[in-house]
């Protein structure tokens, strides 16, 4: 659940950085976030932040589906059609 949101909050809050999330999200250090966040998603947080909106979409997507889950994101921008959505 900590990466799931860390997730969201990695594409909600761009302004952020990653080291500020990790540890917003209850990780000792960084390198432990990024070695989960890693290990658990296929790709690393930098990565998903330079991902295409549409890529941003797929991905919230396969999160919801691989926990079988409704997980709420919210997105900024021109994005608003999915913002605050159940993505299932």
């Amino acid at each position: 659940m900590r990466l799931e949101n860390s997730a969201h909050f990695l594409i909600a809050h761009q302004r952020k950085s990653i080291t500020e999330i990790a540890l917003d999200s209850g990780f000792a250090s960084p390198s432990t976030f990024a070695r989960a966040f890693k290990t658990y998603f296929g790709v690393s947080a930098d990565e998903l932040r330079n991902f295409s909106p549409a890529e941003k979409f797929k991905f919230r997507q396969s999160v919801s589906a691989k926990k079988n889950a409704s997980v709420k994101f919210f997105v900024k921008g021109d994005h608003t059609k999915y913002s605050g959505q159940h993505l299932k």
